[in-house]
Parts: C-alpha cells; sequence; structure tokens
C-alpha cells in the first residue's frame, strides 16, 4: 500500500456505485491509485451480496466502502453525493465512474484543467469506448438516429446522440455517467431513482436538468474504455423496454408536442424493423418484444395519469 502523496492531490471526490464486481472494482482502483491526481476521497457504494469492505487496501485513496441495500446505480450516486457533501470538506468537483472502465492517467488532470479553462461550464466528460471487438459491432439504431443529429446531441425525438466523432472540444447536449461535475451541481440536484429497470438514461436526464446550470463539454482526446462486464446488466428486452420507457420521462421535463410525434413516429419505425429482422434474429425477436412492451407499459401510464 502505498503513502498519499499530497502534491498529486485533486480538488475531485470520486464516486463509484457497484454490484458483484469486485475484480472489476478493484482494477479501477488501482488505476485511480497511479493517477497523476489523486482524489480528496473515493466513494464506494457497493450493492453486492457478498459486501466486503475493502477500505483498508487503499488508505492512500482515503477510500469509503459503504454498503447499499438498494440496487440502483441512480439511487447509489445518490448517497455516495449525500455522504461527499456531509463527510467531506473543500473538494470542488465530483467525478462518477462505473465500475467496469479503464481511465487513463492523466484523466482527473486533463479534466480539471479544462474545467480552470472554462469557467462556464458545470459538467465534462470524455468519450467511452468499448473493447475493440465490441467498437466493431455499431448498434443500428444509434447508426439510424446519428444521420439526424450532431455527435453528443439530444434529438427531437429524445435520442441520445453518441459523442464519438467529435474531433475537438465541444459543447454537447449530454455526459456520459462517466463524467465530471460541479460541486453546485450536485448540491442542488440528484439522479431520479424511480425508473423502470435498470437505470438506463439517467445521466441523461441528469444532464438535461443540470444544463440550467452551465453547459456540458466533451473533450475527445480523454478516453474511458469502457470493459462493458456481463455482471449485472439485464438482457436484451429488458434493455430496450427500459430505453423506451425512460427516454419518455425527458418528457416531463421538456419537449413540445412536434417532438412528442417525433418520438413515437421513430418508435413505430424502430419496431417495424426490428419486426422485419425477427424470423433471422433471436437478438432482434428480442428487441423487438422490449420495443413493444415499453411502448405499452408507456402508453398505459398516460392514460393512468
Amino acid at each position: 500500500m502505498q503513502e498519499r502523496n499530497h502534491s498529486r492531490t485533486g480538488n475531485v471526490v470520486v464516486i463509484i456505485p457497484t454490484l458483484n464486481r469486485i475484480t472489476s472494482l478493484i482494477n479501477l482502483l488501482e488505476l485511480i491509485r497511479k493517477s497523476e491526481f489523486l482524489p480528496i476521497c473515493t466513494i464506494v457504494v457497493d450493492a453486492s451480496e457478498d459486501f466486503s469492505d475493502i477500505s483498508a487496501d487503499f488508505i492512500d485513496l482515503r477510500l469509503q466502502h459503504v454498503k447499499s441495500s438498494i440496487k440502483s446505480a441512480a439511487v447509489q450516486r445518490n448517497i455516495g453525493i449525500q455522504i461527499a457533501l456531509e463527510k467531506v470538506s473543500n473538494f470542488d468537483f465530483v467525478s462518477f465512474l462505473d465500475d467496469d472502465i479503464e481511465i487513463s492517467k492523466n484523466y482527473f488532470k486533463v479534466i480539471l484543467e479544462r474545467f480552470n479553462e472554462e469557467p462556464k461550464f458545470v459538467g465534462i466528460s470524455g468519450i467511452a469506448v468499448n473493447d475493440e471487438s465490441r467498437a466493431r459491432k455499431q448498434n443500428w439504431l444509434t447508426n439510424l438516429v446519428g444521420l439526424t443529429g450532431r455527435p453528443g446531441s439530444l434529438t427531437k425525438a429524445l435520442v441520445n446522440i453518441s459523442p464519438i466523432g467529435l474531433r475537438d472540444f465541444k459543447e454537447v447536449d449530454w455526459l456520459i455517467g462517466c463524467s465530471v461535475w460541479r460541486r453546485e451541481v450536485i448540491e442542488r440536484i440528484r439522479f431520479e431513482v424511480d425508473f423502470s429497470g435498470q437505470s438506463l438514461f439517467e445521466d441523461v436526464i441528469f444532464s438535461y436538468r443540470s444544463r440550467v446550470m452551465g453547459k456540458l463539454g466533451c473533450d475527445p482526446k480523454i478516453e474511458i474504455k469502457h470493459l462493458m462486464s456481463i455482471q449485472g446488466r439485464p438482457g436484451t428486452q429488458d434493455h430496450y423496454t427500459s430505453w423506451i420507457i425512460n427516454r419518455f420521462r425527458l418528457f416531463s421535463y421538456s419537449a413540445g408536442e412536434f417532438s412528442r410525434i417525433v418520438f413515437w413516429v421513430l418508435n413505430c419505425f424502430l419496431i417495424a424493423a426490428t419486426l422485419a429482422k425477427s424470423p433471422f434474429s433471436k437478438e432482434e425477436r428480442l428487441k423487438c418484444k422490449g420495443l413493444c412492451i415499453g411502448t405499452y407499459r408507456t402508453l398505459k401510464s398516460r392514460r393512468n395519469n
């Protein structure tokens, strides 16, 4: 175990929600330990069934490893935020990281320097990339909607376009879940916790709500390798069910009637496209079923309200 080098300490608190991924979590903490800037405090909110406190192994990161009884990335991030505000002093930024990623040695250094250069920005992220085999398999849904919007944008149909494709630091409409925020943002808002199934799209809604406080930016030079651990992830059907339901949640904050029309037109097109492919692919059948269930539940919820 290393001693803490205070000359390397940045004024950032790191919050990591985790679930049954102890190996991935330890790998990430080791990478944080090697960073050019160490966080003031690292908070791991763990919903694993077999919880084992590893704080003593990462004293140099001032690790607080706490147990959560609720399995939700959004809830766990909120727990981390509350701990940071109540127990950690003198921090200006909070960094949210997933447990199954790899960051570069200069990850915090580059983002904090960018914040100093861009005082009007309240949130900044890099770009998440998968391993090479997954990166080559482009999602046809993303390809389709990507034709209608710029990288990092949120389309009229409330589809978030990947920031991949940006060449320089740019203002964007939303930030990925692994992002860094000014303290003033987490003092005013939290992640929404009543999502359907997986906490899919909660980062987009958090981004949208925070934009009233300042700009959001993405720096393509900051790459995060997303290893996409299969542990704890929902199946294809559940994923696309949540994708529809949680996207529609944005209408509670914004968007007029035209956007609603575009939303439903796109959903109908996606269902038709997956239905046409269903006889030839089990994956497409599961996508189609998930989209149909999500659409039905969304419409049912609207009628009940």
